[in-house]
């Protein structure tokens, strides 16, 4: 939720946003809608970051251990305080973002507004630069639009490829705050003004805006536990293989996610025709399911729903694995898998989520070209030594 308006607006005035003089130039120049103004902030913070850059997504206790280097204190281990600073050389000097999610803005929520959690969020928006994956949502979306667009051959040049996936910090944090259904031209108006404001605010800041109730942390104990406690899922009603499970994932995750692919698939038919005219009947849920279920258990998905094929296959690798049980932190690492992995270059998280990540059966990072790295000192200062060499 956004915190008190008075709040705000008090922040606003802090940062020297005219609010008034954004709010009459929009009133003014009304020929974009409220989305058609979102994507085009979106486009023109997009079209900063550089088209070769490197994203590394990094575990919340890399960036709790580069917190303690910044302020002085005693890392866990001495390397750390060389990662740290080759971290900021290459953010400097070699384009390369330390990218953020809503995964871990949802964690550090879970931090005390401390000394600590100032400096952390202040190191976090250096290195990633506000550079930030789409909420999960969003990406499931957008995954829909483009798996269209690759199916059927279309070529646009308005679509870019290699951005729709990124955001600024606090636009994929404030933007579901903004009422994009109502087509009043003063509202409209104040939403603009309301884009133009979140745009400006850094994410060392988001928190004093932006909060998040951390339902999903208590959320996942008690969906961790029912799925443990059903036999019949944590086994399968019969005995099957890792693959079977991996399908019965997949298909669920179209399932949940049905209303979301429908909205996509009705906003690229009125693209693609290019008319608000035409009314697109939205395919029924279960011919939707089907549709990309059976691509999906024929082997022709290729990289398509790349984030539900990662949360798919992670649930599947756990269920088949007797002696696991499922926790709360599994089901969090899995949201950071799935919307990072199919975006970054280098995905670092801890060991064990590593592990399921790179071996076979699964073997995700070699699918979708990521290197997955344990959350290991001597790993990560290799990895950061070969960049530096490459780019020497």
């Amino acid at each position: 939720m956004m915190k008190e308006n008075d709040c705000f607006i008090e922040y606003l005035k802090e940062i020297g946003f005219e609010w008034n003089n954004q709010f009459n130039y929009h009133i003014t120049n009304n020929n974009l809608t409220t989305e058609e103004y979102r994507v085009l902030k979106k486009h023109n913070f997009i079209s900063s970051i550089p088209k070769n850059s490197t994203k590394i997504y990094l575990d919340l206790n890399v960036w709790i251990n580069f917190r303690d280097v910044h302020m002085g204190k005693k890392p866990s281990n001495s390397k750390w305080n060389d990662i740290y600073q080759k971290a900021i050389y290459l953010n400097e000097f070699y384009d390369v973002y330390f990218v953020t999610s809503l995964n871990i803005y949802s964690e550090l929520q879970k931090q005390d507004t401390s000394e600590n959690f100032i400096e952390l969020l202040k190191i976090i928006g250096k290195l990633s630069k506000e550079l930030t994956v789409e909420n999960p949502l969003q990406l499931v979306f957008d995954e829909t639009f483009f798996c269209l667009m690759d199916m059927l051959k279309v070529n646009k040049s308005d679509f870019d490829f290699n951005s729709y996936q990124w955001d600024k910090a606090s636009a994929i944090y404030g933007m579901p705050f903004i009422n994009v259904k109502n087509s009043n031209d003063a509202v409209i108006a104040m939403n603009k003004t309301l884009i133009d404001a979140i745009y400006q605010i850094p994410f060392r800041d988001c928190y004093k805006l932006f909060e998040f109730h951390n339902q999903g942390i208590d959320g996942f104990k008690k969906v961790s536990d029912e799925l443990n406690q059903d036999l019949a899922y944590k086994k399968g009603v019969r005995s099957k293989n890792l693959e079977e499970l991996y399908i019965e994932e997949f298909h669920g995750a179209i399932e949940a996610s049905s209303e979301i692919i429908n909205s996509a698939l009705v906003s690229f038919m009125k693209w693609y025709y290019d008319t608000t005219l035409v009314e697109i009947k939205v395919i029924k849920e279960k011919e939707l399911i089907n549709i990309f279920s059976n691509l999906f258990r024929y082997g022709k998905i290729q990289q398509y729903f790349p984030s539900l094929q990662i949360h798919s296959g992670l649930h599947a690798s756990v269920r088949y694995d007797k002696s696991k049980k499922f926790t709360p932190n599994d089901l969090f690492d899995f949201h950071h898998a799935s919307s990072a992995i199919p975006y970054c270059d280098y995905f670092v998280t801890d060991n064990p989520l590593a592990q399921r990540l790179i071996n076979k059966p699964l073997a995700i990072g070699k699918k979708f070209d990521t290197r997955i790295l344990p959350a290991k000192t001597e790993l990560i200062l290799q990895v950061f030594d070969e960049m530096l060499n490459n780019k020497a």
